[in-house]
Parts: structure tokens; sequence; C-alpha cells
């Protein structure tokens, strides 16, 4: 067993550890902040990453033997919080970049620590360092999460601000350009929220709802090809720039 203070989220913390634990099983079983992920184990994927000492660290694989005593560590609940999002977590949600979710505390500590050291990155930079942080994603494809980047880019430079990446102006209204659920933002801030009544994530209450109506429509005769409600008949919802969209698959 080993002693070791470390200073996570700006919080002082005094551990005893077994040296041969893992920093993702310390943060994740000791301190319960699972928002850092434990994907393939072996540093591959990049869903637990966290930031230590300014630098992204993969936790899965590096040792408590090897981490300093008084290390400066954050992890995705130390990048914002429900109230006041880090921009980089208001462009995921805008961007849609957050499906099954698992990812997403992995790229956005990445994306965090790039835009730090790099305030005006280009497209080309931002792909080269997810493939450096090795952070792959099965879900969104690679598109969105870099647009989302470039957009959190323009926020922190002061050339647009956090509200413009969610709502835009129409007349003396605003409305959303998308439709934010309660798991997204739980998604990338790290929290997950339960429902005491039902004794199920919310995430799976809603997505319960969600199958509900669609049977509901089903047997309303909406699944027919023909019906306006079909999605066959939903205009094509493909990026206008595709030749940009099959480059950044390639990450």
């Amino acid at each position: 067993m080993i002693r070791k203070t470390l200073v996570i989220n700006g919080v002082t913390r005094n551990l005893v550890l077994d040296k041969d634990e893992t920093l993702a099983t310390v943060l994740r079983e000791h301190l319960l902040l699972t928002g850092c992920k434990i994907g393939c184990g072996e540093g591959h994927c990049g869903a637990c990453n966290v930031i230590m000492n300014g630098k992204v660290t993969k936790s899965c694989i590096y040792k408590m033997s090897r981490v300093p005593d008084n290390a400066e560590i954050t992890t995705i609940e130390g990048v914002g919080t429900l109230s006041d999002m880090h921009p980089l977590q208001v462009a995921w949600m805008a961007h849609g970049c957050a499906q099954c979710g698992f990812c997403t505390p992995g790229f956005i500590i990445s994306a965090k620590v790039l835009l730090e050291n790099n305030p005006s990155p280009t497209r080309e930079e931002v792909r080269d360092w997810f493939n450096k942080q090795r952070n792959l994603c099965r879900c969104t494809g690679y598109k969105p999460l870099i647009d989302a980047v470039m957009d959190a880019a323009a926020v922190l430079r002061g050339e647009m601000t956090k509200e413009d990446l969610v709502f835009k102006p129409t007349g003396d209204s605003i409305k959303g350009t998308k439709y934010i659920r309660p798991s997204a933002a739980q998604k990338v801030t790290g929290t997950w929220d339960f429902d005491p009544g039902e004794g199920l994530p919310r995430q799976h209450q809603e997505h319960r709802h969600q199958r509900s109506r669609k049977d509901a429509r089903r047997r309303e005769g909406h699944h027919l090809q023909g019906h306006p409600g079909c999605r066959r008949h939903q205009p094509d919802q493909r990026p206008r720039h595709a030749a940009q969209a099959q480059q950044d698959r390639r990450l």
C-alpha cells in the first residue's frame, strides 16, 4: 500500500492505495468519478483519458505507483457543470456528438488540452490530435466531433458565445437549432441522474417512452412507405460537404 496526495478537480485528496491499481480504477471505484470510462483497458480507445499536470493521460494503463504526489488531475466532472458548461460541452450537444456517449468524456478531455495549447487549430490539426491521443468513436463519426472543436475554439477566442452554438435569432425571438435532451447534458458533464420513483436511469426511461411512441405510430400505419411520417420520404440529411465528411471519417 502507498499513500498519495492528489489534487483532483481542484480538491485535495489524501488516499491510501495499492500501488498496482490503475488511475482509472481509483477514480471510478474509490472516488466514484465514473465519467472516466474504461473501454479497451489497453490505452487504445481514449475513453479513459484524463488530464494530469496539463497532459492527456490514459488512466486505464497508468499505475498509481507512477503518479507523482500532488499531481493535478482533471476528469470530465471537473471540466464544467450543468449550470456552467465548458464551450466544448455545449458544442458537443449542439452538433449531436454524443450518441452512446461512452467515448465523449475522453474526446472532450483531449480537445480541452488541444485548445489550451493551440487556440486556433485547423481541422487537420484536430484530426491529427485525436489520432495522437487514440480517441475512437464508433457511433457518430468524426465530422461532427471536429465541427464541435472548431466552434468551441471560436467561443474561447471570443468570436461567438455559447448561446450562439445552440440558438439563432429569428426576428424578435430565438429558436433552438438543436433539441437538447437532459441525457445529452449528462453525457458531456459526466453526471448520471436517477429517478428514485422508477429506479432506472432517466435515459432508459426516456428511451422506453420513445419506443412506446414509435410502437403507437406503427399501429397507426406511420411506418408504411408513402406515409408522410415515413423516414424514406424525409429529406436527405447527409452533410452538404460530403468530401469533407468522408475525410473526417478516416480519422
